[in-house]
């Protein structure tokens, strides 16, 4: 393989995986996601588990986003090295399938100890009981929580408060459980996991990949409904010890309030518990009964989840007092009916929808639904006490009608609406905004709406925008740099042009920006480097030509900011050297714009920051011996650092700028951690280096040096094909006969010198010549380069015997034409 050829592959190689880690999953899915923005009260939409710069949008800002990368931020589970490229997005939070039920990674341990079967003295039976633990005593240590005594407190940003319920057995019957957690402040963002005390580890407590119920992060207030039904219920019984009766059977169950809010959240928590068979009233079963027959029964693969769902009587259940993600009063009517990813074959169920008047939370996504989305909404809204509204990801079509939106958010309670993925048009109404609608979350990623988006006032309330990939047109109003609430602002890959908004970055609660893949211009504002709680900055895919001032002049030492994207845009100037000061950023994109000078140089920059991704520029120079204090080169950054970054793949690339010099010592294996050292890009600058490259810079793959030997027998064959060349226009002279014809000479010697001169451009670019691959593939590589020699006489060849053919040709005919006339001519001087 030559040295261009594997140039070319490392730099397709390098591409791919930067567009894998861009994307991930997700992107694949659209690319969101990621596929992301976020949310700090929504529930999960669909959203990709992928990338920094991708993706996916969610809802709900995170603990982790990779600047290029997807999974789970919740859990502690440290990223296998064998996937380096797969991490948590900061953005993306992955939601559990239900409220009620999160994803069950493990088997419960039998209950030992004691006899389900034995016998109080007053004949109550016990439960089942555990045998004493290490996590016992770490759970005595825990605050109970209490009937009609609220928990109230404060969690911090990626806190957790630890709560222990106990509850004893009413005879035999036990307490059937709801959770009620609200949140306290605007910003405030947590949910609560719960899982039995057999299955608490106090070492890593609240864990959402490993607890059994989960909330799924609602508008407002959130529930968690332990059903005594549950599979796992049974794990949670033991023997409860009271100070009068003694041991007495009973449920212990652990719960932990996970923060979110980088401000902190302000939460109460509510315990109420019920010991009868609560059933959902017939009227309502009549009615999903309706649901069932209308949308199940056309096909083996449809509803294939509630089939499963068996009443005692062997029949499919439509009680859904006690299935999964689903919760009803003390009346037994349906307050929050779940119907996620059932695979409907049915048009929306309208009518009978209409029929279950007390819902306040509604989720039916993922269905594969059609409908008309006006002639929906307008029944749904005869609902008043309907707060949250899923019906993303289905295939509702028609116009989007304005009424009963503006019904919904004014005469209803409507909190939260989410129409992404689906196919309706419209415009967005401007009530859904105003000081007086009640919404706060809106999302419609993925439609095909025109027009432009309102102005929305500085009083309202909403928190989430995310209208992305929508066909958004026209430029952004000034007044989103005054509204007070907004958290996530994602208006990504629409049309949306102009200048971004000067003051955008002084809304005091936002945290996540993403205008991506849009046609903005002019420069980046400064109010987005001074703004002191904005995390997730995506700006790639525009047409920004350059930054503020307060780029450069700033010193964020207060920036909240963990991520900038701006790559792919036509930004010029120096390096943005406020970014320097930044000390939360672990990840930062500028890749293929055209920014140029030197590298900077500060003490002490960039230490958390463990991708550095610049390459495609126009940067000259070295590269500073201060590059060594970044995240990227320290151990304990990559391996031991702030959460964000740990769970980063490290990259740092310069490649394809105009840098010189020789290389740092940072840059050898033994001054990189392991972790990083598949993460170095050099490529396509002009570095000094000789040939062999050293061992100790073998991690790095696209190393150019410079072989003298190599040089002069290129040299040598090139003066070859000179020569070469030279004897074949002597050649085209003697066939033409015309040794005086200077124009066709110069014709191919220029021809002949542009092909010496890229070929000695070219070789000498991507000459490669490792001491491993040398042994390996000289052989084939010196063919490669005699072929590619061939080649260029060959074409050589023809192309001056082309030229030899058409001037003989032309020789020829002037040569017909001039016995021709000289025929006439004497033709004339007979007749006369």
């Amino acid at each position: 393989m030559s040295a261009e050829l594997r140039s070319r592959r490392r730099s397709m190689l390098r591409a791919f995986l930067l567009l894998c880690v861009f994307l991930g999953p997700a992107a694949a899915q659209d690319l969101v996601i990621e596929g992301d923005a976020t949310s700090p009260t929504g529930t999960e939409s669909g959203a990709p588990d992928s990338s920094f710069f991708a993706g996916e949008p969610t809802e709900t800002e995170t603990e982790e986003e990779s600047f290029f990368t997807g999974g789970d931020p919740t859990s502690a589970e440290p990223v296998p090295d064998s996937a380096p490229f797969v991490s948590p997005p900061l953005e993306d939070r992955e939601p559990s399938e239900s409220g009620e039920s999160g994803t069950n990674v493990f088997t419960p341990e039998p209950i030992d100890g004691g006899d389900p079967g034995s016998q109080q003295s007053d004949g109550t039976s016990f439960g089942g009981t555990i045998s004493s633990e290490p996590a016992d005593e770490a759970i005595s240590e825990i605050d109970v929580l209490q009937l009609e005594e609220p928990r109230s407190g404060t969690v911090a940003e990626e806190g957790v408060d630890l709560i222990s319920i106990q509850l004893p057995a009413n005879g035999t019957d036990y307490p059937n459980i709801l959770l009620t957690l609200t949140t306290d402040n605007e910003e405030g963002d947590a949910d609560i996991l719960c899982l039995p005390v057999g299955q608490f580890n106090p070492a890593q407590p609240a864990q959402r990949g490993s607890s059994i119920w989960v909330s799924d992060h609602s508008q407002g207030k959130d529930y968690v409904f332990i059903s005594r039904n549950h599979d796992l219920y049974e794990a949670s019984k033991r023997q409860l010890k009271d100070p009068d009766l003694g041991s007495i059977p009973g449920i212990s169950i652990t719960c932990g309030i996970i923060g979110y809010a980088p401000d902190g959240t302000d939460y109460t928590l509510d315990l109420d518990i019920d010991y009868s068979e609560r059933t959902l009233v017939e009227s309502e079963q009549a009615t999903m009964q309706e649901i069932f027959d209308k949308c199940c029964l056309d096909g083996p693969a449809l509803c294939t989840d509630w089939k499963n769902f068996i009443d005692e009587s062997g029949e499919v259940s439509m009680d859904f007092c006690h299935s999964l993600g689903s919760i009803c009063d003390e009346d037994g009517s349906l307050v929050r009916l779940d119907l996620r990813k059932l695979n409907f074959g049915c048009k929306f169920p309208i009518d009978e929808i209409a029929k279950l008047k007390n819902l306040e939370k509604l989720q039916m996504e993922s269905n594969g639904l059609e409908g008309n989305i006006s002639e929906i909404l307008e029944s749904i809204s005869l609902n008043l006490n309907l707060q949250h509204l899923d019906l993303s990801e289905n295939s509702l079509s028609g116009v989007l009608d304005e009424e009963p939106l503006c019904s919904l958010t004014h005469s209803g309670r409507l909190e939260f609406l989410n129409l992404e993925l689906n196919a309706f048009e419209g415009t967005i109404p401007e009530c859904l905004f105003d000081e007086s609608s009640t919404l706060k979350e809106l999302i419609m990623d993925r439609n095909e709406l025109a027009g432009e988006l309102p102005p929305i006032p500085a009083a309202s309330q909403l928190q989430v925008l995310r209208i992305a990939g929508a066909g958004l047109k026209g430029s952004l109003d000034a007044s989103l740099g005054d509204l007070q609430s907004l958290v996530v602002l994602d208006l990504s890959m629409n049309h949306l042009e102009g200048t971004l908004p000067k003051d955008l970055g002084k809304s005091p609660s936002l945290r996540s920006v993403r205008l991506q893949d849009n046609n903005f211009e002019g420069a980046i504002p400064g109010s987005l480097i001074e703004a002191t709680g904005i995390r997730y900055l995506h700006l790639e895919n525009n047409r920004l030509e350059s930054f503020a001032p307060e780029w450069y002049s700033g010193n964020p030492q207060n920036s909240s900011m963990l991520l900038m994207d701006a790559s792919k845009n036509v930004l010029k100037g120096e390096f943005p050297t406020a970014l320097l000061g930044a000390t939360n950023l672990v990840a930062l994109n500028l890749q293929e714009n055209e920014l140029s000078g030197p590298l900077p140089d500060r003490k002490e920059m960039l230490l958390n920051t463990v991708q550095f991704v610049v390459n495609g520029n126009l940067f000259e120079g070295k590269i500073p011996d201060s590059f060594r204090d970044i995240g990227f080169f320290n151990d304990e950054v990559v391996l031991d650092g702030p959460k964000h970054a740990r769970r980063l793949f490290p990259i740092f690339d310069l490649a394809s700028n105009k840098l010189s010099g020789v290389l740092p010592s940072f840059l050898s294996n033994d001054s990189i951690p392991s972790v990083s050292q598949g993460g170095v890009y050099l490529g396509g600058n002009d570095f000094e280096l000789d040939c062999p490259i050293p061992a100790e810079l073998s991690h790095i793959e696209d190393l150019e040096c410079v072989d003298e030997q190599s040089q002069k027998q290129e040299e040598k064959e090139e003066k070859a094909i000179v020569e070469d060349g030279e004897d074949l226009i002597e050649d085209v002279d003697l066939l033409s006969g015309e040794e005086q014809d200077t124009f066709s000479l110069n014709q191919v010697e220029e021809s002949q010198e542009i092909i010496k001169d890229e070929d000695r451009k070219t070789r000498r670019h991507h000459r490669k010549n490792h001491d491993e691959k040398k042994k390996k593939g000289s052989g084939s590589d010196k063919n490669i380069v005699i072929i590619v020699v061939g080649c260029i006489a060959a074409a050589l060849f023809v192309s001056v015997l082309v030229v030899a053919i058409f001037y003989r040709k032309k020789i020829e005919r002037m040569r017909q034409i001039d016995e021709l006339v000289g025929r006439d001519v004497e033709l004339n001087r007979n007749t006369l």
